[in-house]
């Protein structure tokens, strides 16, 4: 995994993040716009489908003069978007883990989604709303204080991220958890598999509250979206993208496995057993046993939407 950031610009974030990273973009427009006579268009839409299965993707672009570096990136990179450098702290607000890119122009789809040609390399992924100052970047990252962004796309050298943290791994899984802090535990509603505060990773033991609930620490709560992230895991709903700062760090989590058919304690492994999920999505879940996993609940919502 390597560590890349785009110094966006207030101007263009303004602009152009509510279009296609604040908003999910359905499979079909790609499909509609990619001219079927270019090589990649079947290697595109194939990506797209698999590794967005709600039929939705966030989507960012940069210019043809960031070829140099952007040519480096990879499917499974991570991508910081800047909004500002300037101002007091600066701000970068969004968190990107490349699902999908084809280091081809896709001067049409670039085109239909931001009304220009010029942001013709275009990647893909889930966006995660984060809270990082370019302050506090440059401080992480070992960036001396005065450093000047180079051009539209850089990348973070690896040695930089060997520091303050163990990679590159470890820095998203930091600033996951951080945007993980930022929410309210006690605000959320309780479902049959919700956490009650436990001082162990420990489940099974159960409580009366008006019907069983099973105690979970939340701490695992925190190591599980500081790995998977604050978007439901089934259709990629993000709180903060949708209700802006009241949303911040708002999620439910989910047990893969219904701990009412466990009959004994077990040792939880938070990244493993558990999932972020919106609490529309939680509740059918736990509605149907039918539709009681992830991969059914897409499935489900995917032939809903066709």
């Amino acid at each position: 995994m390597q560590l890349f950031f785009h110094n966006v610009g207030s101007d263009g974030a303004n602009r152009n993040f509510p279009k296609t990273v604040f908003k999910r973009i359905p499979i079909t427009l790609a499909e509609q716009t990619i001219p079927f006579d270019v090589p990649y268009r079947k290697e595109v839409i194939q990506e797209l489908r698999n590794n967005f299965p709600s039929g939705f993707f966030n989507c960012w672009g940069v210019p043809a003069g960031a070829k140099s570096v952007i040519k480096n990136l990879n499917i499974g990179d991570a991508m910081l978007l800047i909004e500002t450098i300037g101002g007091e702290h600066g701000k970068i607000p969004v968190l990107g883990i490349v699902k999908v890119f084809v280091k081809e122009q896709m001067q049409e789809l670039s085109k239909v989604l931001w009304g220009e040609t010029g942001f013709p390399y275009i990647y893909f992924f889930d966006t995660e709303t984060i809270s990082l100052s370019w302050t506090e970047f440059k401080d992480q990252v070992s960036y001396k204080s005065n450093y000047r962004v180079p051009g539209f796309v850089s990348r973070v050298k690896p040695e930089k991220l060997q520091i303050k943290f163990n990679g590159v791994q470890d820095y998203v899984g930091f600033l996951r958890m951080q945007a993980a802090h930022q929410s309210s535990l006690s605000s959320e509603e309780i479902f049959p598999d919700e956490a009650i505060s436990a001082q162990t990773y420990y489940e099974g033991a159960t409580r009366q509250v008006s019907v069983n609930v099973y105690e979970r620490n939340p701490k695992a709560r925190r190591n599980c979206i500081a790995h998977h992230g604050l978007n439901c895991s089934v259709c990629g709903f993000n709180f903060k993208q949708f209700y802006g700062e009241l949303g911040e760090g708002y999620i439910h989590v989910h047990h893969l496995k219904p701990l009412s058919e466990i009959g004994e304690e077990y040792e939880l492994d938070p990244i493993e057993d558990l999932r972020p999920v919106c609490p529309n999505c939680h509740a059918m879940l736990h509605r149907s046993k039918s539709v009681s996993t992830i991969g059914s609940l897409q499935q489900l919502i995917k032939r809903s939407s066709s």
